[in-house]
């Protein structure tokens, strides 16, 4: 498997106006994504995810700006770039899958036109070989009857075949980077296991870098290499999927597997206090303090820093590198 890093993403800083002042959504976040590997970023709703995507996208709208950090996409600063390049780019080597298909696609026009349409736009195909490849897509992606389905409108389809022909336009000029947001959040449970083999399959052919943003950790158990988790728009802890989900070390993403319910036996346990309902911090220290059980005087004035307790694994925590403990499964 390649080392190649495709995204690396430097102290990145994306903040909000409104009345209140800035709001720090996205606050010196680093990571890095590589080539044939998938990258999970996890966390509650409203930690920061999705704009982080939209940041490397360089899609933020008013009243957002990115203040300041470094986005390198194969070594060039997607935040430096002219509007011009950066638009050659999207669609063609850096894609997106967004959360709601059905927002995303035109409902006056049939699923082949604009899956055509996606592709002629940074190819020289012809009509012809454009509908032929939306027909191969169609298929790759599990989509039945695919040389019909091409004659139908967004409506036509199920909430699963929207977001399986969504992800075949963003796969569709085979992209170096894909960004999957929550692809399956609005999707039921069996519809989900099909996106996610389907997803699987993908990665399975392909080598390209896969930044999957969601805040469902079995997904993540299933589909990433690495996790991010994110809290308060910072990064408080990542490394390999095994570790982190097996051995976590910040407090936060402990209280955040606590809260995925188990089943005992013949009952499901009681469900602890979901991460997503505590308060955040919003003094200058750790995002986590008020609701630290481990939480020191250091902490609400300091913001801690990554460092490594383990191999490749990093906390950005003022505590040991073996507390708190393993989880017990």
């Amino acid at each position: 498997m390649s080392s190649e890093t495709i995204l690396d993403v430097r102290n990145l800083k994306t903040y909000y106006a409104t009345d209140a002042g800035m709001r720090k959504v996205v606050d010196g976040f680093s990571f890095q994504v590589k080539k044939g590997r998938v990258l999970g970023l996890a966390g509650p709703g409203g930690s920061g995810k999705t704009t982080v995507a939209l940041s490397v996208m360089r899609l933020i709208a008013p009243p957002g700006k990115i203040i300041s950090g470094e986005i390198f996409f194969k070594g060039r600063d997607l935040l430096k770039l002219p509007e011009r390049e950066l638009a050659k780019l999207r669609g063609l080597e850096i894609s997106i899958v967004f959360q709601d298909a059905s927002s995303y696609m035109d409902p006056l026009y049939v699923i082949g036109d604009q899956l055509m349409e996606t592709i002629q736009a940074h190819s020289g195909a012809t009509k012809e070989e454009a509908r032929k490849r939306g027909i191969e897509l169609l298929t790759r992606v599990g989509i039945p009857d695919a040389v019909d389905r091409m004659k139908n409108f967004p409506h036509q389809f199920s909430g699963g075949m929207q977001q399986r022909a969504l992800i075949a336009m963003a796969i569709a000029n085979n992209p170096t980077l894909l960004i999957l947001d929550d692809p399956t959040r609005s999707l039921d449970v069996t519809i989900q296991a099909q996106v996610i083999q389907m997803l699987v399959h993908l990665r399975e052919q392909t080598e390209v870098a896969i930044l999957l943003i969601s805040s469902n950790v079995a997904l993540m158990s299933q589909f990433a290499d690495d996790i991010v988790i994110i809290f308060g728009g910072r990064c408080i802890e990542m490394g390999p999927k095994n570790t982190v989900l097996g051995s976590p070390h910040h407090p936060y993403t402990r209280s955040l597997l606590e809260a995925i319910p188990v089943l005992e036996g013949e009952r499901l346990n009681r469900l602890k206090v979901l991460p997503e309902s505590r308060g955040l911090w919003e003094g200058n220290g750790c995002v986590w303090y008020s609701s630290c059980q481990y939480r020191m005087g250091r902490c609400a004035l300091e913001v801690p820093q990554l460092a490594e307790v383990g191999e490749g694994h990093y906390s950005a925590c003022f505590l040991g590198a073996h507390e708190p403990h393993k989880i017990a499964t």
